[in-house]
């Protein structure tokens, strides 16, 4: 089997394109609490998506306001496909599809296999 620039090409463009993917796309949800204190929910493909996306809609939230996000709590998990499962599918797809087969693969990515819990409150900047 020989190996070149093209076909190496060929299943790195796919992994490039599920890497921009995979920072991009998440959901948040602030939930009001006691004593002024906000929880915001959020999921994405990756952990630092799901953590940015929480603090951006904690700031938002302060902002309109005229007052910062202060964080008190964060934390996340992952929950999505095992990680085991998911390195072997991802791998067995690429060398099909350098191998040149035509078949359809299914994505072991989601947008909710992250989620980041932050509990914060709004004060004086």
């Amino acid at each position: 089997m020989k190996t070149n620039l093209a076909s190496i090409g060929r299943w790195l463009a796919p992994l490039a394109i599920i890497g921009a993917i995979a920072g991009c796309s998440s959901t948040a949800t602030v939930i009001p609490m006691a004593d002024g204190h906000y929880q915001v929910i959020a999921t994405g493909y990756s952990e630092t998506g799901a953590l940015n996306e929480a603090l951006d809609e904690a700031n938002a939230r302060c902002a309109a306001r005229g007052l910062e996000a202060y964080v008190l709590t964060r934390e996340s998990q992952y929950q999505g496909i095992d990680k085991d499962a998911a390195l072997i599918i991802d791998t067995v797809s690429a060398i099909a599809r350098a191998a040149g087969s035509s078949g359809s693969y299914v994505s072991t990515r989601g947008p909710e296999d992250y989620r980041a819990v932050l509990t914060f409150k709004c004060g004086p900047q």
